[in-house]
């Protein structure tokens, strides 16, 4: 287990690194997915848990261009999902403490392969960042790329394996998201 003092790279098969209690509970965790435009349309997207058992998906209406909260509707959303230079997720570190697990994927806006390639970044409050390099073949599908887990206000990251699976759903249910309900393979029931 590493901490996070200024920058850290890791890579799927690499322990967690755990954030220290003040990067864990002070201001935003923000999570970019910084790659050029030659990757394609990468999205950012997330399904997550709550310590009540809440859990749904988080995704940007690409259509709309529009950000997403989650939960959807709350007054005080724990994340949300935006575009701005890159795609980025944000999660509210005041409600810490509520957040269960998060699952970090990527996946294309549009049915062309992304080439994958760029950064995905953590980065906390007072500017400590967590690194994991999107090195992968070219391909469709959803690409898991980190988990956060909460205990006991410490977040901890883990870089996942970087290969595709087919649907949206695989991914939720191979990372412990089997409770949600589908309309398809890609479109959660909200």
């Amino acid at each position: 287990m590493r901490g996070v003092t200024e920058r850290v790279v890791v890579r799927a098969g690499d322990r967690f690194v755990r954030l220290s209690r003040l990067q864990s509970a002070i201001g935003s965790l923000t999570i970019e997915a910084m790659c050029s435009p030659a990757v394609g349309d990468l999205q950012l997207g997330a399904a997550w848990r709550l310590k009540d058992g809440d859990t749904g998906v988080l995704r940007r209406d690409p259509q709309r261009g529009t950000p997403a909260h989650a939960p959807a509707g709350s007054a005080r959303p724990v994340a949300a999902v935006t575009r701005a230079q890159y795609e980025t997720l944000t999660l509210d570190l005041r409600q810490v403490r509520d957040l269960d697990t998060v699952l970090v994927f990527g996946l294309g806006g549009t049915p062309a392969p992304l080439a994958w390639g760029g950064t995905v970044a953590v980065t906390t409050y007072a500017g400590a960042r967590v690194e994991i390099p999107l090195d992968a073949e070219p391909s469709g599908g959803v690409m898991p790329l980190l988990t956060l887990r909460q205990a006991d206000g410490w977040l901890f990251v883990r870089a996942e394996r970087l290969w595709p699976v087919a649907s949206l759903r695989q991914a939720c249910a191979e990372f412990g998201f089997a409770g949600l309900t589908w309309l398809d393979a890609n479109t959660p029931a909200t």
